[in-house]
């Protein structure tokens, strides 16, 4: 079922298919804590486990350290220790024991997202272990320090390195600051603002930079908040809202419902608010009329499946918007001038100034690289 780690899926199947495969998930479960289950019954079902979703457990590792540490890559032994920790609850068989004894299927949060949620716990802990072992991470930097140099190819940080590093080495090519500042401005749009130059730095002031790194932090917080949070929240209500549509429907085909559903059933149930179904609900039973309290109650149950279904929809084009915050992007001209304190003509010529000086910067390269080979 697609939720907030859907990275770990390859496919999106539909509700039916998804049904079977957390039914069959569950009686493995079912089977391991079974009193007559081996040991190497347990082994082997564990193994399945793990087969299927270690891969998930590994970015959803690699996920709470770049948020925290921007600055250190992924292939870094601290972040193979946050993958380790979050590796327990897969490959300890006491830990994953305890876990699926833990799981409490009955509450409508399958055993699949119950695991992943028990990993990034551990990961978010091993984290904030690593932030009190003194490793530096973005929240840490001191945005009014003006004292920052440069940053270099070798001490680009962010997640996007290699992106800072080409960054970088065009910066070095544009000569006038302003130019430079309207140029790092414009292609870190949504990068850490710790990590500007010093040019950009001196040109932004400690004011400008600490508001830009509150911007960052908060919408940083806002998505673990809606990753951690909101998303695993609203995907549980969505698969309880499913199970009570089908239930409704198997109660429906029971007392009578004609041969497939009307399509102004469906029309209907959008239109009226849940407490008018509600009440017409009631009074069908009251009145004897299975039937229709059993079509009334399908449109309740289709009701807040909607309503479910365009929750996690919404929640999930936030989180794609926040996720921009992750990656480089291009920033207006009119934000950089009111950032720069210039007009947006000005902030227009400079970045084609500096366009010049990259493209006079690679004419000198490629006119010296082929006087070489002559």
């Amino acid at each position: 079922m697609p939720d907030e780690h859907d990275a770990v899926e390859t496919s999106q199947p539909g509700p039916d298919a998804r049904a079977r495969e957390q039914q069959a998930e569950q009686a493995l479960l079912e089977e391991y804590l079974a009193d007559g289950s081996t040991a190497q019954r347990r082994e082997a079902i564990q193994a399945l486990f793990w087969g299927r979703w270690h891969a998930a457990v590994r970015r959803i590792a690699q996920r709470q350290f770049a948020i925290r540490f921007p600055q250190h890559p992924l292939d870094s032994p601290e972040c193979e220790s946050v993958i380790d920790a979050a590796m327990v609850v897969l490959l300890d068989p006491n830990e994953f024991a305890a876990l699926a004894r833990k799981h409490q299927p009955d509450k409508g949060r399958p055993f699949r997202r119950f695991l992943l949620q028990q990993a990034e716990w551990r990961s978010r802990d091993k984290v904030d272990q690593l932030a009190r072992s003194g490793l530096p991470s973005h929240r840490k930097v001191p945005v009014e320090d003006q004292r920052l140099p440069v940053p270099t190819q070798d001490t680009a940080a962010g997640p996007s390195s290699k992106w800072q590093q080409r960054l970088n080495a065009c910066l070095a090519h544009v000569r006038n600051p302003e130019a430079r500042t309207a140029f790092e401005l414009r292609y870190m749009a949504y990068l850490n603002p710790a990590h500007f130059s010093r040019t950009t730095k001196d040109r932004l002031g400690p004011q400008t930079l600490a508001r830009l790194q509150e911007e960052f932090d908060t919408a940083q917080d806002e998505l673990h908040r809606l990753e951690t949070e909101e998303l695993p929240e609203a995907h549980a209500r969505l698969l309880v809202s499913h199970r009570q549509l089908q239930e409704c429907r198997q109660e429906w085909e029971q007392a009578g419902r004609p041969d497939g559903i009307e399509q102004r059933d469906i029309q209907e149930a959008l239109a009226l608010g849940l407490a008018e179904l509600e009440a017409l609900a009631r009074q069908a039973q009251e009145a004897g009329n299975e039937p229709e309290r059993a079509r009334r109650r399908w449109q309740l149950a289709y009701k807040r499946h909607e309503q479910a279904r365009r929750r996690v929809e919404v929640l999930k084009d936030r989180r794609a918007r926040y996720q921009q915050l992750r990656s480089p992007w291009v920033r207006s001209e009119a934000a950089i001038a009111g950032l720069m304190g210039l007009s947006q003509p000005t902030v227009h010529r400079r970045l084609v100034e500096a366009l010049g000086d990259l493209r006079r910067h690679s004419h000198a390269q490629s006119a010296g690289s082929g006087s070489g080979e002559e």
